[in-house]
């Protein structure tokens, strides 16, 4: 199995930049919501609340027909026509403690689980138990930010592969900086 490990890097103190799978755009001043952009140009807005448990999504950004026409061929989902956002991934934890929900992206079900004793080491696997990526992270800013590294034959069946590591990478450094803040307290 070939493994490609990529790290996270940032051009200011709101953009960071996943080699290989796009970006991350800050858009709050506390990160609840980020815009992420794939490199094949598809669209997501990754959101977190805190009612009961912590929950993550991942809303799908439409495009409108402007932007399909300058930028892009329109292909692969029906989010090229301008339609409504979906939410096509999810992810909940208990505020306490308890067991973290299912993780869901495009209707597959996957695993999403803390590695290490400090929860900075995250994996995602397959229902059969395989692993697809492994993400290791500090904080959503800083130096040594996020290391990436995810199996190239685990991937065949996913869509959308580079927005579901943008969303990984967004939910470790979410989690990271929960740990810290928690620890603070």
């Amino acid at each position: 199995m070939r493994t490609a490990g990529r790290g996270l890097r940032s051009s200011n103190g709101r953009r960071l930049v996943l080699a290989g799978s796009g970006s991350i755009l800050r858009t709050s001043r506390v990160g609840l919501s980020v815009r992420a952009e794939a490199m094949d140009g598809h669209r997501w807005e990754f959101r977190s609340s805190y009612a009961l448990r912590r929950s993550y999504q991942a809303v799908e950004r439409p495009r409108s027909e402007a932007e399909a026409d300058a930028g892009g061929d329109g292909a692969g989902t029906d989010s090229g026509k301008g339609g409504a956002a979906e939410v096509v991934g999810e992810f909940s934890r208990p505020l306490t403690l308890g067991r973290n929900g299912p993780f869901l992206w495009y209707g597959h079900e996957l695993g999403f689980r803390p590695t290490s004793l400090l929860r900075k080491d995250w994996t995602l696997s397959d229902v059969e138990g395989r692993e697809i990526l492994d993400v290791h992270a500090h904080a959503m800013f800083g130096k040594n930010k996020v290391t990436l590294r995810g199996r190239d034959d685990a991937t065949n069946s996913i869509p959308h592969m580079d927005g579901l590591e943008l969303f990984c990478v967004w939910l470790a450094t979410r989690f990271s900086l929960e740990r810290i803040r928690a620890a603070g307290a």
